[in-house]
């Protein structure tokens, strides 16, 4: 879904006009709370498109995970070229964000996923 809204974002950018960003120094610094996405004591439920559904196996997860990066991948080579500080799209959690900011994110998010994992591979070993 984030790779659609970057290549949505960036395609209505080009028919404006936009170019290249000015700045080439890096924007992750510039985003402001990291703990919104990766911390662990506020429970943040996904959208129902998200939704686990268990109707998916291991083997067809990490097919979809692995489509999914891909086309993530080719929207950012197709958003070269394009300022993406002044596309803004509101997050239902994190309120209004560039573009830039989605992308780090979306890897934040990754982060996030990951310590869910440690977590469920520490209890299942106590037990």
């Amino acid at each position: 879904r984030i790779a659609a809204l970057l290549t949505a974002q960036v395609a209505a950018a080009r028919e404006r006009g936009v170019g290249p960003d000015p700045e080439t120094s890096s924007v992750v610094d510039s985003f402001q709370n990291p703990e919104a996405v990766t911390g662990r004591t506020r429970k943040l439920v996904a959208p129902t498109p998200a939704l686990p559904t268990g109707a998916v196996d291991a083997a067809a997860g990490m097919e979809a995970l692995t489509r999914s990066r891909a086309s993530m991948i080719t929207s950012l080579h197709n958003a070269n070229g394009v300022a993406l500080g002044g596309l803004v799209q509101t997050h239902p959690v994190l309120g209004a964000m560039n573009m830039y900011h989605w992308i780090i994110a979306l890897a934040l998010h990754d982060d996030r996923h990951a310590a869910q994992i440690r977590e469920i591979g520490a209890s299942v070993a106590a037990s």
